[in-house]
């Protein structure tokens, strides 16, 4: 079974100490703050600036990811090498087949059963035929 999902506060405090050096602008260090505890909205600007072009943007994006993935790597750390997100373990699922297999209606039916446990769920597409991207 799964463990049950916990309310996770993370302390802006400790994310200032750990990336003071990195030069984060106040609306980068508010969107990690935002992605760290599990703010939907924050996730998907944050998303955004980390596909932006822009160059300003990329040096934030980059700022970002690394502030990011400190926390994580400090919070697995403090689970004794558990991998964990927002104070809970993750699970990633790989899922493959060819087309017209059911993998759609696998990964809706899985997702709709682990939302109605409690549980966070994220699906992340992959279509490795695309022409336009070679992958999206």
């Amino acid at each position: 079974t799964l463990p049950t999902p916990v309310a996770y506060h993370w302390d802006p405090g400790e994310l200032d100490r750990r990336v003071e050096a990195h030069g984060l602008e106040p609306r980068t260090r508010d969107l990690a703050i935002g992605v760290l505890s599990g703010d939907r909205t924050a996730l998907s600007r944050a998303i955004t600036l980390v596909e932006s072009s822009r160059g300003d943007h990329r040096d934030q994006a980059e700022l970002l990811l690394d502030a990011v993935l400190q926390a994580r790597v400090l919070g697995r750390s403090e689970a004794g090498g558990a991998d964990t997100t927002l104070g809970t373990p993750s699970f990633r699922v790989g899922i493959a087949g060819p087309p017209g297999a059911g993998k759609s209606t696998f990964i809706e039916a899985l997702g709709l059963m682990l939302a109605e446990q409690g549980h966070r769920v994220a699906v992340v597409a992959v279509d490795p035929s695309s022409t336009r991207y070679g992958g999206a």
